[in-house]
């Protein structure tokens, strides 16, 4: 038996393989494997219960490969957990060992930080000069188990016909501290820099944790234009 990672961020997946044999002296099966993500290594109460799978009948000495892949949830807290499976957990077959079913492996779910920009619309959007102040609105989320403090951000102007990226200066405010599993909605303040040509139309970028200060374990969603 094994477990392909002892340390899973929330939204990442470990895998428990597992070798089924029938040591008894008869055929055996049709029964199923109970998987539990849990506290603590004793119980298996099925409130903690994750999943299962079918193994088929087995004959005397033959063996079964069983993986089971699982996804810790998304916001689930920091600290040692355990991911364990139950052999015939119905004791649907008659054995002469009942005590040999059952093994947990110990998981370690870090801290973590995922943070995404949503819903952000320009406060003042009609004709702007070099110099002038643009300002957004919209919301952070971290959907991360611990939070995301000192959080550095960028604001970008994108010309729509030619592609180009013009970034505000002076941006402000400043964010402390977004809780884990909470959502800011901030107003978002830069300045149009004087290198921006002076026709044309532009979007607004979002982009969260410019610094790359805060280990997230999606670092694919910190933009929105």
């Amino acid at each position: 038996e094994s477990v392909s990672s002892n340390n899973v961020l929330p939204g990442n997946s470990t895998v428990v393989s597992l070798n089924v044999v029938n040591g008894g002296g008869a055929s055996g099966g049709g029964a199923s494997v109970y998987y539990y993500f849990k506290k603590d290594n004793t119980s298996y109460n099925i409130g903690d219960k994750v999943g299962e799978d079918g193994f088929p009948i087995l004959s005397t000495g033959q063996s079964t490969y069983e993986d089971f892949t699982y996804t810790v949830p998304a916001g689930t807290a920091p600290g040692t957990y355990y991911l364990s499976f139950w052999v015939d957990a119905t004791q649907a077959i008659a054995e002469g060992n009942e005590n040999n079913n059952q093994r947990s492996f110990q998981i370690t779910v870090p801290a973590s930080q995922d943070l995404q920009p949503a819903n952000f619309v320009i406060n003042n959007p009609s004709s702007r000069m070099t110099g002038d102040i643009v300002e957004v609105r919209g919301d952070i989320r971290n959907y991360g188990n611990a939070p995301a403090n000192n959080l550095s951000y960028g604001l970008r102007l994108k010309n729509t016909s030619t592609g180009e990226y013009f970034s505000l200066t002076g941006i402000n405010p400043a964010i402390p501290q977004i809780p884990a599993g909470n959502s800011m909605t901030l107003d978002l303040r830069g300045t149009i820099p004087d290198n921006l040509p002076y026709t044309g139309f532009y979007q607004v970028e979002v982009t969260l944790d410019t610094s790359n200060a805060i280990n997230e374990y999606n670092e694919n969603n910190n933009s929105i234009l």
